[in-house]
């Protein structure tokens, strides 16, 4: 418990970083055009980044976790190399068509705001192609345990590349400042990728790259369909009142910091204790593993959700009350995160769930849980839209994310079940001596 705190207040304040600098640009723009611009810019590069976390971790880190020598960095290797060149072609193509897209995904922006946030793309592709790195040598440094290296890596990288925008943005403008996103996803990467090793010459025939990219590719393509919420969001939001944009994408932020830190507190450290459960079949040990996450990161949601809904207003008066941000902005924030509550407490819920299901080598069933919510969902965010604005977006997001949790809670059951009555009569056919 002493070592999920620890992570998890590292985790926190590697948080608070991330999200100062978003509170920057909020506070010195303020609820308006430019502001939504920025965060529009952000989309399709929190999409690319939505799915490769949401595909490396869960996947690299069970594959990884079980080799060691020269066959870890072997598959390392091939991954970091690989992957690389996957990355920088894929973020290449986004940030030189960013004219043609931009115009699909914010229709309702005047020709001003869309030329700001065609300008925006280049430097938030290259911190996309930075941060794919960075994934990917977090999950090596996952798989052999190293999560205090990994969190005191991002907390210097985080905290440079926040001074630096604390420093440009008033002076130089946006354009400028988000260029400086680039450095806490270099530095971080840098101060992580001793856990390569030596130099293994890539190989497209590794075994573990072949499994890895076999386990992955589901994840990838339910990924890439149910993770394009946002860019629903932002379709829709680009039609409401200038400064509604901002306002939702901040709200999701703030609890998608905090699920950030329960999976780097709570889920995450559980994952390589559940993977060799797994490969062991000590079912006993996996339910109590993954028990006791799950009652933690729901609990602490819970406790959170509450603080929030009795003291959220004046805690946010105090956080965002600054500059051009106005008392009547933090109330719409505060609504927003209201209906946002179960995204917090579903994500929450479904880290860990998830988390079972990948430890076991099964990236499919939350796959396909994840694209029949996400279809689900769009449709209520579409009604919501129309009924109630972003406050309708918002609240059909939190459906999506609790039938998510409670799809993953049913198969996960089913599939523990199924895992015992295999057991047991394997005993019982098992050959006595």
């Amino acid at each position: 418990m002493r070592k999920a705190l620890l992570l998890g207040l590292l985790g926190g304040m590697n948080i608070v970083v991330l999200f100062a600098a978003q509170w920057l640009v909020v506070t010195t723009l303020g609820a308006g055009r430019e502001a939504d611009a920025f965060f529009a810019s952000l989309v399709v590069p929190q999409l690319i980044i939505g799915v490769v976390s949401g595909a490396l971790i869960p996947v690299l880190v069970p594959v990884l976790a079980v080799r060691e020598g020269d066959d870890f960095s072997r598959t390392a290797w091939s991954v970091f190399l690989y992957g690389a060149l996957a990355f920088a072609a894929l973020c290449a193509v986004f940030a030189l068509s960013a004219p043609l897209w931009t115009a699909l995904i914010v229709p309702g922006f005047d020709a001003e705001a869309r030329a700001l946030t065609v300008a925006l793309a280049p430097p938030q592709f290259a911190a996309t192609f930075l941060a794919a790195l960075t994934w990917m040598t977090m999950s090596m440094n996952h798989a052999r345990q190293r999560f205090y290296r990994v969190e005191l890596a991002g907390l210097l990288a985080g905290t440079l590349m926040l001074s630096l925008m604390a420093w440009v943005l008033p002076h130089h403008g946006v354009v400028p400042a988000a260029w400086t996103m680039t450095v806490k996803p270099l530095v971080h990467t840098l101060l992580l990728a001793h856990v390569l090793g030596p130099y293994r010459r890539p190989q497209r025939s590794d075994e573990g790259l072949a499994t890895a990219i076999l386990r992955m590719r589901p994840l990838i393509l339910g990924n890439a369909y149910y993770k394009s919420g946002t860019c629903v969001d932002r379709i829709l939001a680009s039609m409401a009142p200038a400064g509604d944009m901002s306002l939702l994408h901040m709200g999701t932020q703030i609890y998608s910091a905090g699920q950030i830190v329960l999976d780097k507190g709570i889920s995450a450290p559980a994952l390589p204790a559940l993977a060799h459960a797994a490969e062991a079949h000590r079912e006993d040990d996996f339910r109590r593993i993954g028990g006791r996450r799950f009652a933690a990161a729901t609990g602490v949601a819970l406790g959170c959700f509450a603080l929030l809904a009795l003291a959220g207003r004046p805690l946010l008066d105090l956080t965002f009350g600054y500059r051009q941000f106005t008392s009547d902005d933090t109330l719409r924030l505060w609504v927003l995160l209201m209906a946002l509550g179960g995204v917090w407490l579903g994500g929450a819920a479904g880290q860990i769930l998830a988390n079972c299901f990948y430890a076991r080598g099964d990236s499919t069933t939350p796959t396909r849980i994840g694209v029949f919510g996400f279809t689900i969902g769009l449709g209520a965010k579409v009604a919501g839209f129309l009924i109630a604005g972003v406050t309708g977006i918002a609240i059909g997001t939190s459906l999506y994310y609790l039938l998510n949790a409670a799809l993953l809670a049913w198969f996960l059951r089913r599939t523990l079940h199924a895992a015992d009555t295999l057991t047991t009569r394997g005993f019982h056919e098992a050959p006595h001596v």
